[in-house]
């Protein structure tokens, strides 16, 4: 296949893809776009082509390339992911760019599908971390080893430290701060949580950052993995607060039992089913009981022991629970050594939370009453006679503080609920014993200020009766003197029907008045000409007034506090014809000029004659409600706006499949508006029957599993096309937790489908690649597993791929022993993330020959995360045999090489040899001196071939070794002596090949030896300096000497001298320039460049 076929080719599989494809030259400027990037810029091809790309992309909403600009320079390849706006797309995109030896290659592939999720989540989480910061409890995760990751900003408020201080103090902040008594039982619970997966649930004391202790409910309930990490989520409350209600209870409990034990009276508890929970010393001596004869066991059951009938029993117990009223009852019963009593039963019910827990039984004996009772009863009986018609109850007492009655009219049964008998002598109880304490003393004062005047008395107070209710009495009485004993006689009436409509006027006034004075709401009185009658302080305090007095005095008339007057004249006008107005809303402006929402719920109080008379009514402030409407208004249009703006179909139905709403992108795809699908099924917007059926039976899984479903479909839309769909739909419920309806979301997946098939096929070509790849493959996992070769390694080795795949590469037997350890460092340090260049290996063939691999290990990466390791290893065997035959061959020319210049050092000291004996037979000095020049010339150049035999490297000369060596001859051959003339040589280590060396050690030589011919006078002290230095890409020679300077009358350049000609014909070889100072001296500057190797022949 030619060039251009193969071009073309590539062309076509690039115009082919939907991703985004432009190669750019190293100037980064664009030489191919495909027709996806031409359709996405916009901008035809023609136009594109030569376009700098740092300014193709600035069209877009971000300058995506600015940060990149170090990568590219670096020619480094790279991905991310950005967000493009441009006229024709805008979509999220992850962006590859490759750097290859011409340019690089850029592709663009739409990731909107994917990056949408990952946003809305990022949406979700928001809200989860901000309802996790508004609930008073703390939400917590952690790891095995205390670390905490999360914890919600509630910690502060019950721990006193920020969540970031319990980030950056560890698991120290947390377990160091435990009560002493209490950090084992946590420890043992935590470890157990994560080892046994058992619940985490504890109390326990903490220190907060105050040092105060508290008690704390710690709550978790399971674990989780999540990356390769386990966790735990749990919720932290404050208790402290219960925990002292708790310990309060507990005395309060230690206390009632004390009473009971040292009441002087037999009391018995029982609980809600009839069963002795308690009695006390006094109950068992009443009955003759041992305390475990009667605790635990059921009255019912007692009763026939002490011969009291079983069934009276049970029916008063069922009035107690049941909260009937029994009054008093009296008992007689045989105790357990046969004796006969009399007592009387005072209960009250045990109740806990309004709900009758128990019953508390007092047993007071009477037994000795009773007999007492009976003796005064025969005398009784004429009073009584005389009195039973009167409207009250008459009485005669002894004039003391128990009010003593010697006689009580039975009319006393009435009023008080006791029988005479029982109030005679205190027999059951003292009257005074019936008069509220508070009112005693009252009543004990009015008799003995009447008896200190003697007259009659008269006065009211307030008795308890049997039944425990509570009456008004009236008692008129006068003191009689009888054997110089003080009586008082009188008459007792109930006026407790007159006390009770008083109090419940006065009730009325007083509830009135605090409901006005305490009432949250604001309350008024007003005029309707618009004067405040009264306030209560909630109004003044709404209104932003000190009081209801400053309120009343500032505001003149009502209007004026209205943001909108014409609403006060409003609701006068709807008073006028209605007796009440309600949830009237407006405006008002407070004290400070500020405006609030209130409502107002207002009634009219009219005159005989009907007309309006005064209004009285209520406010309330109702702004943070408005502004809490307005929140929920502006955020349903977003909302809305959102859901509207999304290119799936968004909507929901009801329990019928009809449509509840519909957005914008099902109407457009539907082609009809939202009014004509709201209300309607499928069936009635004419879907198509199979269709129909099909969303119906997602409809019935949605209810009967009541959770999400999901499914793919195909429909043909109104515009012709066949569309892939995935449906997602999910129950909707009402607070009570019914299903109301379905709320789903439908997305086209047609492109996605097309792009998944696109992939398939794709990695079926790469598959096809990989296993027809000529190099040996290898995939391996971190820990080295091989998990994939390719066929190459199966056949090279001689292994199937179940001898090779699962194992780790240690484990086969194809490298010799000591290239295992080579490459199981090679791969330590690519783990490391240290560089690993290709490198030589050698292998055993599944003939058992060795072979030679060149091994190149390379990652795959996950989320910029090392998932695995590729290895690809090249035969490069017949390579290495041919690069030892070279070797052999390059070893061979190298000593060939050497050879020749050592023999042309040897035949160059023959000429210089020769020019020797020649100046023996010369007499004319300056024949000599030019057999002398000619003899200096031969050994600088012999001098370089001595130097690169002698060398390793036969192609280079190092140059201040030469140069040393090469004026120490010269002063030899000059026959200068020791101290005439001192040389100064300053050269910088650097090497020159053959072909500079040779003209710079032939100036060196010439003009070195002018200087020690001509430059010095005898006697003088002379000074030579050669200096050579890299200035740049150049270097600078110079040759100085402090004698007499050159001659100005020669022209250095122009002149017959057979040495200053040379030296002008070097430096043009060299390709450099020459300059002379002779101001102090005589100084040679001389700048060059490296002379490149010329090649002298075709090879």
């Amino acid at each position: 296949m030619s060039y251009n076929q193969k071009n073309n080719l590539t062309e076509e599989v690039f115009e082919g893809i939907s991703d985004i494809f432009l190669s750019v030259d190293p100037n980064f400027r664009v030489n191919y776009v495909n027709n996806a990037a031409e359709k996405f810029f916009g901008v035809l091809k023609e136009d594109f082509i030569g376009k700098d790309i740092l300014k193709a992309f600035k069209n877009c909403e971000n300058d995506i390339f600015q940060d990149k600009l170090q990568l590219l320079h670096q020619k480094r390849s790279f991905e991310f992911e950005s967000h493009f706006n441009t006229p024709n797309s805008d979509k999220w995109y992850q962006i590859r760019v490759f750097a290859y030896k011409n340019g690089f290659n850029i592709f663009c592939q739409d990731i909107s599908s994917l990056k949408k999720p990952e946003l809305e989540l990022r949406v979700s989480e928001e809200k989860y971390r901000s309802l996790l910061n508004n609930i008073p409890d703390v939400v917590w995760t952690t790891s095995p080893s205390g670390e905490t990751t999360f914890i919600s900003s509630s910690i502060e408020k019950i721990y006193g430290y920020t969540p970031e201080e319990i980030y950056a103090g560890g698991n120290s902040l947390f377990f160091g701060r435990i009560h002493p008594e209490d950090i084992e039982m946590v420890k043992r619970s935590f470890e157990n949580l994560f080892t046994k997966n058992e619940l985490f649930d504890i109390e326990y004391r903490i220190k907060r950052k105050d040092g105060k202790w508290i008690w704390v409910h710690d709550h978790s309930m399971a674990t989780y993995k999540q990356e390769g990490e386990w966790y735990a989520d749990g919720i932290l409350r404050d208790i402290t607060h219960r925990k002292k209600m708790e310990k309060s209870l507990e005395e309060s409990e230690k206390k009632y039992r004390s009473v009971i034990e040292t009441a002087g009276e037999a009391i018995i508890l029982l609980d809600h089913k009839g069963f002795v929970s308690e009695a006390n010393q006094k109950a068992l001596e009443l009955t003759g009981f041992e305390k475990d004869e009667l605790v635990g066991k059921s009255l019912i059951n007692i009763a026939p022991l002490i011969k009291i009938n079983p069934e009276e029993v049970l029916s008063a117990f069922e009035d107690v629970i049941h909260g009937r009223s029994l009054g008093k009852i009296q008992w007689n019963f045989t105790d357990r050594k046969n004796n006969e009593k009399t007592v009387i039963l005072h209960y009250s019910p045990l109740k806990e939370n309004n709900e009758i827990k128990g019953i508390t039984l007092i047993l007071e004996d009477v037994t000795e009453l009773k007999k007492t009772e009976e003796a005064y009863r025969k005398r009784d009986q004429r009073w009584t006679n005389l009195i039973s018609n009167l409207p009250g109850m008459a009485y005669r007492c002894r004039y003391d503080k128990n009010w003593t009655m010697e006689f009580v009219s039975h009319q006393c049964e009435e009023i008080t609920g006791y029988k005479p008998s029982e109030l005679i002598n205190n027999s059951i109880i003292a009257y005074k014993e019936l008069i509220f304490e508070e009112d005693r003393d009252h009543v004990w004062s009015t008799v003995q200020d009447a008896i200190g005047k003697n007259q009659p008395y008269e006065t009211s107070y307030r008795i308890r009766t049997f039944s425990n209710e509570i009456k008004w009495v009236r008692e008129r009485g006068l003191c009689v003197i009888e054997d110089e004993d003080l009586f008082i006689e009188g008459f007792i009436e109930d006026i407790t029907e007159q006390k009770n409509a008083e109090e419940l006027l006065k009730k009325s006034e007083e509830n009135y008045r605090s409901i006005f004075e305490n009432s949250i709401e604001g309350i008024f009185q007003s005029t309707p000409e618009g004067r405040y009658v009264s306030v209560n302080p909630s109004f003044a305090r709404i209104a932003g007034f000190d009081s209801p007095k400053e309120m009343i005095g500032s505001v003149t008339n009502i209007k004026d506090l209205y943001v909108h007057p014409q609403d006060r004249e409003n609701l006068i006008e709807l008073l006028k014809h209605q007796d009440e107005v309600n949830d009237f809303q407006t405006e008002i402006k407070k004290k400070d000029g500020s405006v609030i929402w209130i409502k107002i719920n207002v009634r009219a109080v009219r005159d005989e004659k009907g007309d309006l008379s005064y209004l009285q009514g209520s406010i309330i402030d109702i702004t943070a409600s408005k502004n809490a409407q307005e929140t929920v208004r502006r955020s349903e249009e977003q909302l809305r706006l959102i859901i509207d703006s999304s290119h799936d179909f968004i909507y929901s139905y009801d329990r019928q499949g009809r449509f509840v709403s519909a957005n914008k992108s099902l109407c457009d795809s539907m082609m009809i508006s939202e009014d004509e699908i709201i209300g309607k099924t499928h069936e009635e917007l004419g879907f198509p029957q199979d269709q129909c059926q099909e969303w119906n039976q997602l409809h019935q899984k949605v209810y009967r599993t009541n959770s999400t479903v999901t499914s793919l479909t195909t429909s043909i839309m109104p515009d012709g096309k066949i569309h892939d769909y995935e449906v997602v739909l999910n129950p909707l419920h009402d607070y009570n937790g019914n299903i109301i309806g379905i709320s789903g979301i439908t997305r086209d997946i047609t492109e996605r489908k097309k792009a998944e098939e696109a992939l398939k096929e794709s990695e079926d070509k790469y598959r096809t690649l990989f296993e027809s790849d000529p190099d040996y493959t290898i995939l391996l996992n971190l820990k080295g597993i091989i998990l994939e070769v390719n066929n190459a390694a199966k056949q090279i080795t001689g292994l199937s791929k179940e001898e090779i795949v699962g194992k780790h590469f240690m484990e086969l037997k194809i490298f010799p022993p000591e290239e295992l350890k080579c490459n199981a460092s090679m791969f330590t340090k690519f783990l490391n993330g240290d560089d690993v260049k290709p490198y030589e290996s050698l292998i055993y063939d599944k003939n058992g020959n060795i072979r030679w691999i060149e091994i190149k290990i390379t990652s795959i990466k996950k989320n910029n995360t090392l998932s695995f390791i590729l290895v690809i290893c090249r035969d490069i065997t017949d390579r290495k045999i041919v690069e030892n035959k070279m070797k052999e061959s390059l070893h061979e020319k190298e000593v060939l090489l050497k050879e020749v210049h050592h023999r042309v050092k040897n035949n160059m000291q023959i000429i210089s040899s020769l020019l020797n004996l020649q100046k023996g037979y010369v007499e004319e000095q300056e024949t000599v001196n030019v057999l002398v020049e000619s003899q200096n010339r031969v050994k600088s150049m012999a001098m370089v071939h001595e130097k690169l035999y002698q060398s390793r490297d036969l192609t280079k000369i190092n140059v201040p070794g030469y140069v040393k060596n090469l004026i120490s001859d010269l002063f030899y051959s000059y026959a200068i002596k020791e101290g005439e003339v001192e040389s100064i040589i300053d050269i910088e280590n650097i090497t020159f090949n053959m072909e500079t060396a040779i003209p710079c050690g032939l100036i060196i030589n010439e003009l070195v030896s002018n200087s020690l011919k001509y430059a010095f006078t005898p006697g003088m002290k002379g000074k030579i300096v050669v200096s050579l230095q890299s200035k740049s890409e150049k270097f600078e020679l110079i040759i100085a000497d402090n004698g007499i300077g050159f001659p100005k009358t020669i022209d250095f350049k122009n002149t017959k001298s057979l040495g200053l000609q040379l030296v002008n014909s070097l430096v043009r070889q060299l390709d450099g320039e020459i300059k002379l100072d002779s101001g102090h001296g005589t100084k040679f500057t001389i700048k060059f460049a490296e002379l490149n190797y010329k090649p002298r022949f075709n090879e």
